[in-house]
């Protein structure tokens, strides 16, 4: 019997440490998390950069639509005032 025992090949014994892959899993979720909060406040920010945008270009065709009017106006008072 001691023989054999001394023959016999060694256990091999898998041993997961918990800890090292709920670490690894704690940093995914947060990598997750982070990626996603990110998104959400880039999108946020770009549909307030384009009502910004629409807004600013509205007001400046606005701007030139009366002015073009107003110089308009102006010629034609001075064309009438010629005549």
């Amino acid at each position: 019997m001691t023989v054999a025992n001394q023959s016999a090949a060694p256990s091999l014994v898998i041993s997961i440490d918990k800890r090292s892959t709920q670490v690894r899993w704690q940093w995914k979720l947060h990598i997750i998390s982070l990626v996603q909060k990110t998104w959400w406040r880039l999108y946020a920010h770009g549909v307030v950069f384009k009502v910004m945008l629409l807004t600013l270009g509205s007001l400046a065709f606005l701007y030139v639509h009366w002015m073009s009017r107003n110089v308009l106006s102006v010629v034609s008072k001075h064309d009438a005032s010629t005549r």
